[in-house]
C-alpha cells in the first residue's frame, strides 16, 4: 500500500513539473487554457496583413496559384470560408495560416497581377514575424506592385535559403523605408530589379547583406526617384556580371560611394547611371570595365549633369567609357586620378584626391583623425559636448566637422556611430594641443574606441599630448607613423590606462623639447612593444611613474634614443623596468641604465611575443665560426640565437651537432644571394635543415646561388619566400641535392 501511495505522489509531482502533452502538443505548466485551445485549433505559422481600404474577395479568389500552401485565414478572430465571397473592412487585419510547416516559395505571394491577387494593391501593412520562412528559397516578385504598402515587419524572417529576390519590392511605390538588417542573403544569386520603382524610399542600408553569391544587380534601384543614400559598406560584387541600369533614374541621388565594388567580371553596365540628374559625387576608384561590352547606343552616364567630384584613382577603364567621362567633366569638376591616368578633357578641371564636401562644393581640409569604435555609441548632444551635462567640451573646441561614411555632422549635432564604423574628426587649422582629447572623464564613449589613426593629422604646431588617450581601455592600435610633432613639450599621461594596447611606435617623433613624461605609459598593462628609437628625451625633468604597471612589456627599442637622468632614475627605480626578466632591449651601450639587459635588436613579432624575422638552420656536425657568422652576403644579421645564448654576428660561434640556431634580422632585406653558398662559407655543407617560414621576404628581389652546393641539406621550408617581387632566383638551387 505504501508503495502504491508513493507511486501516486511521484506521478502527481511529475504532472506538476513536466509539460502536459495534449493531443501531441507540449504545453508548459502555466499555459492558460485559452492558449491551449488556440493550439488545438491552428498552428503558429501565419502572416498578418492590413488592408487600407475596404476589399472584397470573390469565391475561391484568395487562394490563387501562388498561395496553394494557405490553409485558411482568420478575420475578426473567426475562420473565413474561402469558397464564398467575403469582405475586409478598411484598416483591419487578417491572419493567413498555412497547412504546411515547410514553405519553399513566396514567389508572387502578394503580387497584384491578374493571375495573383489584384486586391493586394490595397494592402498597407504586412507582418512576417510569425511566419516560418526557414525553408523558403524563392521570394521573387513577392510584393510586386503593392503600391499602397507602407510598412513590412521582417523580424524573425529567415532568408538563409533564399536564392532569388528578383523584383521583390518592385513598384512598392508607397514604401518609405525598409529594415533588411536581419536578412541572410548568402545564397541569393539574383537581385535584379529588387527595388525597381520603389519611388518613396529615401535610404537603403545594404551593409549587413552577404552578397558574395549575387551575379545580377541590373535595374536594382532603377526608378527609385526619392532615393538619397545607399550604404554599400561590405557589399560584395565580385560575382556580378550584369549591372545595366542599376541606378537608372535615381534622380534624387547626390552621392554614390562604390569604392568597394569589384567589377572585374561585369560585362554589362549600359545606362548604369543614366538620368541621375542630381549626382554630384561618384567614387568608382576601383572599377574595372575591361570586360564590358560596349554599345554606342547605350551611354552609361546619359543625363548626369551635376557631377562635381569623381574618384578614378585605381580604376581600370576602357577608352570608350573614358570618353564618356570626359564629357561629364566641367570647369568646376574635381577629378581624383593617378598621374599616369590620362583624361584629355576640353576644360581645365581640378586634379585632387580628397574628402569632397557637397555642402561646400570643395575638399575638406586634409587634417583629420580617424577613429573606430568596437560597439554602437551615441553622442546625443554632439561629439564636442559633454554627455552628462550637455556643456561644451573645451578640449574639442577646434573641431571643424565629423565625417561619417562621407556624411558630414556638425560638432554639436547628434551623432550615432555603429559597431566597427569609422569616423573622421576634421580640423580646419593646426592645433597646439590635443590635451584630454580622448579623455574618459569628459567622454565615457572613448572606452569603446578600438583604433585611432593620426597619419593625416597635422602635428607641426602641436605642443601638448597631456592625457590625450587617458582611459581608452579598449584601444588596440594607434597609428603614429607620420606623427612628427617637432614642437611637442608635454607627454604626461598620454597613454594612461590604455590597457588593451599591445604595440606603440613613437619613432617618428622629432621634438627635443619634451619635458614631462609623468605616467606616460602608466597602466598600459598589455603593452608588449615600444619603439622609442630616435627620440630625444634628454630634457625630460618629470618622469614619475612613467613605466608603472607595465606588466607585459617584452621589447623596448631605444638604440638611438637620448634619455634624461630623470628617466634613467625611473627605469632603475621601484616602479621602473628593473624587474622584467623577459625584457629584450635594443640599445647602445651608453643610453640605458640597467646593465643586466644585453642589447638585442630584432623585428619584434607581437603575435608570437618574441623577435620575429629569423631563419632556422641545423648543422649535422659541431661547427665553429671563430670570427663570427657574418660575411659579405650576411651584412644584415643582428644576432644569432644559439640554444639559450645570444651571439653577435661578428662574435665566435660554436654550434653543437644536430641543434638549431636562429639567425635574426632587424629589418626586411632585399637580397639573400649566396646566403648559404659554399663559395663564401664551406661550413654550410653540413647543414641538414633550413626553415624560412619565420623570415620576412616581402622585399627580397634576389636569391641567386642562395643554397649553392648545400650538399647535406635534407629539408627546406620556404613557405613564404617565393613571391611577386622576386626577380632573380634561377641558379638558387645549383648543386642542390633534390
Amino acid at each position: 500500500m505504501k508503495l502504491i501511495n508513493a507511486l501516486r505522489i511521484f506521478v502527481a509531482i511529475l504532472f506538476l513539473i513536466l509539460p502536459i502533452e495534449i493531443l501531441g502538443e507540449k504545453v508548459p505548466k502555466y499555459t492558460k487554457m485559452n492558449h491551449v485551445k488556440r493550439k488545438l485549433e491552428e498552428n503558429d505559422n501565419y502572416i498578418i496583413v492590413k488592408y487600407g481600404t475596404e476589399t472584397t474577395y470573390g469565391a475561391d479568389k484568395f487562394k490563387n496559384e501562388y498561395r496553394q500552401s494557405v490553409d485558411h485565414i482568420k478575420y475578426n478572430g473567426e475562420k473565413v470560408d474561402l469558397t464564398k465571397d467575403f469582405t475586409i473592412k478598411a484598416n483591419t487585419t487578417i491572419e493567413i495560416y498555412f497547412s504546411e510547416t515547410t514553405i519553399t516559395s513566396l514567389n508572387s505571394f502578394f503580387a497584384t497581377y491578374d493571375s495573383a491577387d489584384p486586391n493586394a494593391i490595397n494592402i498597407t501593412y504586412i507582418n512576417l514575424s510569425h511566419f516560418d520562412s526557414s525553408s523558403v528559397t524563392d521570394t521573387n516578385y513577392m510584393f510586386f506592385k503593392c503600391s499602397s504598402l507602407e510598412e513590412i515587419n521582417f523580424n524573425n524572417f529567415n532568408t538563409s535559403k533564399v536564392t532569388g529576390m528578383e523584383r521583390m519590392f518592385m513598384e512598392c511605390s508607397n514604401l518609405k523605408s525598409l529594415d533588411l538588417s536581419n536578412f541572410n542573403t548568402s545564397n541569393v544569386k539574383n537581385m535584379q530589379g529588387m527595388f525597381l520603382n520603389a519611388k518613396k524610399i529615401k535610404y537603403i542600408d545594404l551593409s549587413h547583406l552577404d552578397s558574395s553569391s549575387v551575379d545580377d544587380t541590373s535595374l536594382m534601384f532603377a526608378g527609385c526617384s526619392s532615393l538619397e543614400e545607399i550604404n554599400f559598406n561590405n557589399f560584395n560584387t565580385s560575382k556580378v556580371t550584369d549591372m545595366q541600369e542599376m541606378f537608372y533614374e535615381c534622380s534624387n541621388l547626390k552621392s554614390l560611394d562604390l569604392s568597394n565594388f569589384d567589377t572585374s567580371n561585369v560585362g554589362k553596365i549600359y545606362s548604369m547611371f543614366s538620368e541621375c540628374y542630381s549626382l554630384e559625387y561618384l567614387d568608382i576608384s576601383n572599377f574595372n570595365t575591361l570586360k564590358v561590352t560596349y554599345s554606342y547606343e547605350n551611354s552609361r552616364f546619359n543625363g548626369v549633369k551635376s557631377l562635381k567630384y569623381i574618384n578614378l584613382y585605381n580604376a581600370k577603364i576602357d577608352d570608350a567609357i573614358k570618353y564618356e567621362i570626359i564629357d561629364l567633366i566641367k570647369a568646376n569638376t574635381t577629378v581624383c586620378q593617378k598621374d599616369d591616368f590620362e583624361i584629355n578633357a576640353n576644360v581645365n578641371y581640378t586634379k585632387e584626391c580628397c574628402d569632397y564636401n557637397l555642402e561646400t562644393s570643395s575638399c575638406d581640409p586634409d587634417n583629420y583623425i580617424k577613429v573606430k569604435y568596437k560597439k554602437d555609441v551615441t553622442y546625443s548632444y554632439g561629439f564636442s559636448r559633454i554627455e552628462y551635462d550637455k556643456s561644451e567640451n573645451q578640449y574639442r573646441s577646434n573641431i571643424y566637422l565629423i565625417n561619417k561614411n562621407n556624411k558630414r555632422y556638425k560638432p554639436n549635432e547628434t551623432l550615432i556611430i555603429k559597431e566597427n564604423a569609422e569616423i573622421k574628426i576634421v580640423f580646419n587649422s593646426t592645433l597646439k594641443s590635443l590635451s584630454k582629447f580622448f579623455y574618459d572623464y569628459y567622454d565615457p564613449n572613448v572606452e569603446y574606441i578600438s583604433s585611432i589613426d593620426l597619419t593625416h593629422f597635422d602635428s607641426s604646431s602641436l605642443e601638448s599630448l597631456e592625457s590625450t588617450f587617458y582611459g581608452c581601455i579598449s584601444l588596440e592600435s594607434i597609428d603614429l607613423s607620420t606623427f612628427t610633432a617637432p614642437s611637442l613639450t608635454n607627454m604626461a599621461q598620454t597613454f594612461f590606462h590604455c590597457s588593451s594596447l599591445k604595440a606603440l611606435d613613437l619613432s617618428k617623433l622629432t621634438s627635443s623639447l619634451i619635458k614631462n613624461t609623468n605616467r606616460m605609459f602608466c597602466g598600459c598593462e598589455s603593452l608588449l612593444y615600444i619603439n622609442m628609437n630616435n627620440l630625444d628625451l634628454s630634457n625630460v625633468d618629470d618622469a614619475t611613474f612613467m613605466f608603472y604597471n607595465m606588466k607585459e612589456i617584452n621589447y623596448l627599442e631605444i638604440k638611438e634614443t637620448k634619455l634624461s637622468e630623470k628617466i634613467n632614475e625611473e627605469l632603475k627605480g621601484e616602479y621602473g623596468l628593473n624587474d622584467k626578466d623577459n625584457l629584450l632591449v635594443c640599445k647602445n651601450e651608453e643610453n640605458f641604465p640597467i646593465e643586466k639587459y644585453e642589447s638585442l635588436c630584432c623585428k619584434y613579432d607581437i603575435e608570437l611575443k618574441k623577435c620575429g624575422n629569423y631563419i632556422i638552420c641545423k648543422y649535422k656536425e659541431t661547427t665553429e665560426y671563430t670570427s663570427g657568422f657574418e660575411n659579405d652576403y650576411r651584412k644584415n644579421i643582428t644576432f644569432i640565437k644559439n640554444g639559450t645564448s645570444i651571439v653577435g654576428p661578428k662574435e665566435r660561434l660554436i654550434i653543437e651537432a644536430n641543434t638549431n640556431i636562429e639567425i635574426y634580422f632587424s629589418e626586411s632585406i632585399t637580397s639573400l644571394s649566396r646566403f648559404f653558398a659554399t663559395d663564401k662559407d664551406q661550413k654550410v655543407k653540413v647543414i641538414t635543415y633550413i626553415d624560412l617560414s619565420h623570415f620576412d621576404s616581402s622585399l627580397v628581389t634576389d636569391t641567386q646561388y642562395m643554397f649553392y652546393q648545400c650538399s647535406s641539406l635534407e629539408e627546406l621550408i620556404l613557405i613564404i619566400l617565393i613571391h611577386q617581387k622576386l626577380i632573380a632566383w634561377k641558379p638558387c638551387f645549383v648543386d642542390f641535392p633534390i
